[in-house]
């Protein structure tokens, strides 16, 4: 029993069968140890008829099964097979539950996805999670660059409860903007200063998140320059020290530095590491999935059942370059929820089927709506959707689509297969 228990810790056990009389350890003590570590583990005992009465008694505590001896091989067969697919069930509803646990997060939308611009986008952040570096995170409006600031600034388990401030540098005037940041002016406090109540000193020890960065005014920029050099303010008689810093910006900063609207210097000192979120034209086989899970949310929020998909929801959702990225992806789905007519369509109130289902329909429309757009040209195909060939490949194996019906000159007929000519 004790090797079965250790072996449990190195190896992918689907069923376990053991007998009940056992030195040292019994199969019924054995039974119970194993349901302590994963109680949906399916457990088969064997016993002889003097020991029925136990098997019986370990039923009523969880084990799955039991076996008198003696018992003809197909018993021990069949039971197993029931166990195991058992066992595939329950890995199944924890594999979808864990799935859509994380990707309902808010701040984990930006990296859900199987494109390549996202595995990126996964990778970058999961090497810079639990550094003090600070980051400067450019993408388009709308497109996550706040979520992303936000978990690079909770994905570390030692910081999880260090400050993390938000700031809009666009929210507030400009001669509101630098007590807001700095702290209200202290006399005696040099040039460069600030005192205490400001967002750095809030977050002092944690993160800072400059949101909209590009909008901060030249003054408020030089003074930030000598505090990020010192990675220290002098507040009277203290030093307070200056957090962690992301940054997010829709701008190019690079040009802005050209122009004269934002210091070098600044520029530089924000972005010893520069992560880029990528918008949703340049990640369209995440859409689906991002799409669901938006809609999965907004049904939550509004009390409402999760609705079936439209034919013209699915044209939307594949052809549309969505210039305004998740919040405008994330607006379609609550408007589609409320079954407005700005949906395009209306919506049955019936259940479409389980998230992998909705999703593989989702995916191979966005397939055959690449290939049509792109006259079914296969590396025109994967540069639009952001997969690489080989993913492309097995797609299209997979849901059974011929990209040569979507050549010109060759009739194709709905379901995306050549027509018979």
């Amino acid at each position: 029993a004790a090797a079965a228990l250790a072996a449990l810790d190195r190896h992918g056990v689907a069923v376990v069968v053991s007998d009940i009389r056992m030195p040292g350890m019994d199969g019924r003590q054995l039974a119970q140890r194993i349901a302590a570590q994963d109680a949906d583990l399916p457990v088969i005992l064997m016993t002889g008829h003097g020991d029925i009465e136990q098997a019986v008694a370990a039923l009523r505590q969880g084990a799955y099964d039991f076996l008198a001896k003696p018992f003809a091989s197909d018993r021990l067969i069949e039971s197993v097979r029931r166990a195991v697919d058992k066992r595939q069930l329950v890995l199944e509803n924890r594999r979808l539950q864990g799935e859509v646990a994380a990707q309902a997060a808010p701040r984990r939308l930006p990296l859900i996805g199987t494109s390549a611009a996202a595995q990126r986008l996964v990778h970058v952040t999961a090497q810079l999670a639990g550094t003090d570096i600070d980051v400067l995170i450019e993408g388009e409006w709308g497109s996550g660059k706040r979520a992303v600031a936000q978990l690079l600034a909770q994905r570390d388990p030692a910081t999880a409860r260090a400050p993390v401030q938000l700031f809009d540098c666009e929210a507030l005037p400009g001669h509101m903007l630098e007590s807001a940041l700095f702290g209200p002016a202290v006399a005696g406090a040099s040039a460069r200063g600030a005192a205490r109540g400001g967002a750095i000193a809030a977050a002092r020890g944690g993160t800072l998140i400059l949101a909209a960065v590009e909008t901060l005014p030249l003054p408020v920029q030089a003074r930030l320059v000598p505090a990020l050099g010192l990675r220290e303010l002098a507040a009277g008689s203290d030093a307070l020290a200056v957090p962690r810093i992301l940054t997010t910006t829709a701008a190019d900063l690079g040009q802005q530095v050209t122009a004269g609207s934002f210091r070098a210097d600044l520029f530089f000192r924000l972005s010893p590491v520069r992560v880029v979120v990528p918008p949703l034209r340049d990640r369209r086989a995440d859409i689906p999935l991002l799409f669901q899970q938006m809609l999965v949310t907004a049904a939550r929020h509004y009390q409402r059942p999760v609705p079936d998909i439209s034919d013209a929801m699915l044209a939307r959702l594949t052809d549309h370059d969505w210039p305004g990225n998740l919040r405008e992806l994330q607006n379609f789905a609550e408007q589609a929820i409320l079954n407005l007519d700005r949906a395009e369509a209306a919506l049955p109130d019936r259940d479409a089927g389980r998230l992998p289902e909705r999703v593989a329909r989702f995916e191979a429309e966005a397939i055959r709506s690449a290939l049509r757009q792109e006259g079914g040209r296969i590396a025109a195909c994967c540069a639009r959707l952001g997969i690489p060939r080989k993913t492309f490949y097995d797609k299209i194996a997979k849901y059974g689509i011929q990209p040569a019906a979507f050549r010109a000159g060759r009739p194709a007929r709905p379901d995306g297969n050549a027509g018979s000519g």
